[in-house]
């Protein structure tokens, strides 16, 4: 697979990153809910003879949002499971609780971690594949 220009952008911190530094998740996550559904409504409009390519643009905007919707959400769950399992380890440090108490959760938030991880991987390389 040959490297574009938008791929490298993603491997330095893609644009959607940069997006969600200026607006903040939510912000880009609404906006993404937005636009989806301002195409759900554009199809309501559609007939037999509807062009190929306002099919084709319809397809393009949603596998889009639906994109910028998902790095993000998938961040902000991977960040508060950090956040999560930084408490847990505090009050392990601590003692306040017994690790036979906390391990099962902690794995949990672990396997969790990894399966968002996983799936932010694949959303970043489905991007990318649209983009080329």
């Amino acid at each position: 697979m040959f490297h574009t220009a938008r791929t490298r952008s993603f491997h330095r911190g893609g644009s959607i990153d940069r997006i969600v530094a200026c607006l903040g998740t939510t912000w880009v996550i609404a906006l993404g809910f937005l636009i989806t559904i301002i195409l759900g409504v554009l199809v309501s409009f559609w007939q037999v003879e509807t062009a190929y390519w306002q099919l084709g643009s319809f397809l393009f905007g949603i596998g889009f949002s639906l994109g910028y919707i998902a790095a993000p959400a998938t961040d902000a769950e991977s960040k508060d499971i950090r956040a999560r399992l930084s408490k847990l380890y505090g009050a392990l440090e601590t003692g306040k609780v017994s690790p036979d108490d906390l391990g099962p959760r902690i794995r949990e938030l672990r396997a969790r971690q990894n399966q968002l991880s996983k799936t932010r991987v694949q959303v970043e390389a489905d991007i990318v594949a649209q983009g080329t």
